[in-house]
């Protein structure tokens, strides 16, 4: 249900998070999953039934420091996305986004993670933003390089007699509808595998 992407979007990575959305004094908390990407932030609720939210960059007008004590930072925005979903027998079916022009303060409580590193790669993203197109993609190359140097294709997922044909997987990009999923692609005398990274599908390796 992430098909709702400018082109040229890039998914730079993902983690567990606790959203709250602050409005009149009222908070609202959600769980779920926060994915950053080149020219937004997106956060999928765990529940199936909520909208998934989107809050462009360029909407978004200040981005705070690292609260220490609750493992979180807040966003203030100016409008952000709201995309409902119905849920269809596996998956979430984007319905309708609809852009909400209300001045919003949002918190992300990360989890499982430092969340000053993803504060830093939030706003290195949303200052590249702000540059002209092809000096933005520059910079986004060198994050998304940075981001997945340590990633390697699980070669567990060969059979134990297939022997891999390439020295080391190739990253790549699955042309969907609507929709690019970058990943890496590894060969066996038997299969092609793609594993896609950051992965946001329920398989680990489409063989």
């Amino acid at each position: 249900g992430l098909d709702d992407f400018h082109e040229g979007e890039e998914y730079v990575a993902d983690v567990s998070a606790t959203m709250a959305l602050v409005r009149r004094g009222q908070g609202a908390e959600s769980k779920g999953r926060l994915r950053i990407c080149s020219k937004c932030l997106v956060f999928q609720p765990e529940d199936v039934s909520a909208s998934i939210l989107k809050f462009p960059y360029r909407y978004i007008r200040s981005i705070g420091d690292e609260d220490k004590e609750f493992g979180g930072f807040p966003v203030e925005c100016e409008q952000f996305v709201q995309v409902a979903t119905k849920t269809g027998a596996e998956t979430r079916i984007v319905s309708a986004f609809t852009m909400l022009k209300s001045k919003r303060a949002v918190n992300f409580q990360v989890h499982y993670a430092n969340t000053g590193e993803y504060l830093q790669l939030v706003k290195r993203l949303r200052d590249a933003a702000s540059l002209k197109d092809g000096e933005a993609e520059g910079v986004v190359r060198g994050i998304l390089a940075e981001v997945t140097a340590d990633v390697q294709f699980d070669m567990s997922r060969l059979g134990h007699r297939e022997v891999a044909l390439l020295q080391s997987h190739l990253w790549v990009r699955r042309v969907k509808p609507l929709m690019e999923v970058r990943g890496m692609l590894q060969i066996s005398d038997e299969a092609v595998y793609f594993q896609p990274h950051p992965n946001f599908s329920s398989k680990p390796v489409k063989r």
